[in-house]
C-alpha cells in the first residue's frame, strides 16, 4: 500500500483510514470524501468570484448576508474544495471560500 493518500496525494501517517480495493487515507476527511465521490480525484471547483450578469442578476444587492464557520481538524485542501462545492451547489448561496 502507498505511503500517499489515494484521494490528495498528502504522506499518510497512520494507516486508520483504509477502503477497499488498497486505498489509503491521510484523515477521514478524504477517507469520506471517496466514499462520497466514488472516485480519487478532487472535486472541479472555480474559485472565482461570481459577477452579477448583464440582466441584473447574480449577486444580491444591500440585503446579502455572510455566514462564517469554523471547521476544527480540517487541513487537507480536498476536504476544503469539497465542501466549497458542496456549498456553491445550494440554493441562495453565491459564494463558497
Amino acid at each position: 500500500m502507498s505511503n500517499e493518500c489515494s484521494l490528495c496525494g498528502r504522506s499518510i501517517q497512520s494507516s486508520s483510514f483504509e477502503a477497499p480495493g488498497e486505498r489509503a487515507f491521510c484523515s477521514s476527511g478524504c477517507h469520506d470524501v471517496y466514499a462520497t465521490l466514488g472516485v480519487a480525484d478532487p472535486p472541479d471547483v472555480d474559485r472565482s468570484t461570481p459577477e452579477r450578469t448583464p440582466d441584473g442578476h447574480g449577486l444580491p444587492d444591500s440585503d446579502d448576508s455572510r455566514t462564517f464557520l469554523r471547521i476544527d481538524g480540517m487541513y487537507s485542501a480536498t476536504c476544503e474544495a469539497y465542501l466549497e462545492s458542496l456549498a456553491e451547489n445550494r440554493a441562495g448561496v453565491t459564494a463558497a471560500e
